[in-house]
């Protein structure tokens, strides 16, 4: 394994170690809605296949993984580290109330500033960010279109849960909300 590889793996270490902290740690202890069920299985399943997609289904991936990194190959880890610093900051932002379970504390306000001025989700963007860079180090035909498509699928899905949730909890003040932020990219959408 070469330096870009290294690298690759240590950033991927360090995002499942804060997913399993988070997952841990930051849990709704409530029950939750069939449809939250639900979307946290579409989530797992999807995220855990994108990046393992290629490895199964294309006998060249590994190969293909283990050339040297050539300089787009390392935008790719910084697009992981971007994405890590990312979700990190919604964690550490949201504090006690950012959980991997769809839904809103009881005493949570609506928070609309720093990362949230602009995006509604921007945790997810974050994922998207990572499993992006992850796309673009694999540099695989079947590897990267999986490893980013699968995720998106699974975030989109899950942001449409989630909206219903605080449509209910925040009424008029999340819809005007959503009508002045983006869903996931600034400026864009």
């Amino acid at each position: 394994m070469g330096l870009g590889q290294i690298l690759f793996c240590i950033v991927i270490g360090l995002w499942l170690i804060l997913e399993i902290y988070l997952h841990f740690f930051h849990r709704r202890r409530a029950p939750t809605a069939d449809a939250e069920k639900r979307s946290k299985f579409v989530m797992l399943v999807l995220l855990a296949l994108g990046p393992l997609g290629g490895r199964i289904l294309s006998p060249s991936f590994a190969p293909a993984f283990l050339e040297p990194f050539v300089p787009w190959r390392y935008l790719g880890i910084l697009l992981c580290i971007a994405g890590l610093a990312l979700r990190l900051t919604v964690v550490l932002r949201l504090g006690r109330h950012f959980s991997v379970d769809p839904g809103v504390d009881t005493d949570q306000e609506l928070v609309t500033d720093g990362v949230f001025r602009r995006v509604r989700h921007p945790s997810y963007l974050g994922l998207l960010l990572l499993y992006g860079g992850i796309a673009v180090s694999y540099a695989h035909p079947v590897g990267s279109p999986l490893a980013v498509g699968l995720p998106l699928a699974a975030i989109l899905y899950r942001i449409r849960v989630e909206e219903r949730i605080l449509v209910q909890r925040y009424g008029a003040a999340y819809q005007t909300y959503r009508d002045r932020t983006r869903t996931l990219v600034p400026f864009l959408w």
